[in-house]
């Protein structure tokens, strides 16, 4: 998503994948549909022909990879454990995404100051993280979704073409995490609620 289209050779030097971790891994998102790929003929090293490229926003894919319904099935088959492991991964994903996104955008800043352009680079991160009681935490996060909201406003005009990279790569990850929380609205992200009786 931040470097557009490339290929399992570039993906291995930025990711530090062995070569047939990479392969695996770029098959199965090929067959799931979020890739798609195409044979490039005028290159001379034939390890960079073929490219990979995202096919689909995997952002939006975020937004509903939980819901009440999956957690009712897999009860009702017997697989809580199942959805418990699958919650524990979807907990995960934004953290992984954010982390991964942060080391991309950082060395797409050292490729271009390498370049004999003066140009340079300022790469910054915000981090905060505050611990406190708040008795209406879905007006917090109604805050929190008008953030996000505004993001997304930016990128609606505009049409993504996947092979492109990312000019001004931009990484946010948010973790709200409450207990008893009254009255979340769920139109944005995924909500993931785990009872403890």
């Amino acid at each position: 998503m931040v470097f557009g289209k490339t290929t399992p050779a570039k993906l291995r030097e930025v990711t530090g994948q062995s070569k047939a971790t990479m392969f695996r891994n770029l098959a199965r998102l090929y067959d799931a549909g979020i890739l798609k790929k195409e044979e490039v003929k005028d290159v001379d090293d034939q390890r960079y022909n073929l490219h990979y490229y995202i096919s689909k926003n995997l952002m939006d894919y975020t937004k509903g990879l939980y819901s009440k319904k999956l957690a009712g099935y897999a009860e009702s088959i017997g697989k809580e454990k199942l959805i418990q492991e699958w919650m524990n991964a979807v907990e995960a994903l934004p953290y992984l995404l954010h982390q991964q996104a942060s080391q991309l955008i950082l060395l797409k800043a050292q490729r271009s100051s390498s370049n004999k352009s003066v140009r340079c680079d300022v790469v910054s991160k915000l981090l905060i993280f505050r611990l406190g009681d708040i008795s209406q935490v879905g007006d917090l996060q109604k805050g929190l979704e008008s953030i996000a909201k505004s993001i997304d406003s930016e990128q609606e005009g505009l049409k993504r073409d996947w092979k492109e990279p990312l000019a001004n790569p931009v990484a946010v990850s948010i973790s709200v995490v409450a207990l008893n929380p009254k009255g979340l609205p769920s139109e944005s992200g995924t909500i993931i609620e785990i009872k403890k009786c």
